[in-house]
C-alpha cells in the first residue's frame, strides 16, 4: 500500500488524500507520522478540520455545524435510545 501511495505522490497534478472519523492525532498514530507526507488533503473528524499540504484550511466543531438546538435534540434522542442487538 505504501509503495502505491509513493508512486501516486509521484504523478503530476494528481492530489492523495485521506477523510477520517478520528481526530488528527489518532489518525497520525494509524498512519505512522513517517508517511504523513504522502498525503496532500488531510480530514480529520469527518472533514470538520481539514489540512493541504500540511497548513489547516478547515476547522469546524460539530455543535457549530449542527446548530447549538439540533445538537441539543440529537443528543437527547440518542440518549434516550434503546439499542436492541440480535443474539448471535
Amino acid at each position: 500500500m505504501l509503495e502505491q501511495l509513493k508512486r501516486l505522490k509521484s504523478i503530476d497534478d494528481l492530489h492523495v488524500g485521506f477523510v477520517g472519523g478520528s481526530d488528527l492525532s489518532k489518525q497520525i498514530e494509524q498512519l505512522g507520522e513517517e508517511n504523513f507526507g504522502l498525503f496532500d488533503w488531510r480530514f480529520s473528524e469527518n472533514g470538520l478540520l481539514g489540512y493541504f499540504n500540511g497548513e489547516k484550511i478547515h476547522s469546524q466543531s460539530f455543535v457549530d455545524t449542527l446548530g447549538g438546538r439540533t445538537f441539543s435534540k440529537t443528543n437527547q434522542h440518542l440518549s434516550c435510545s434503546h439499542v436492541h442487538l440480535k443474539n448471535s
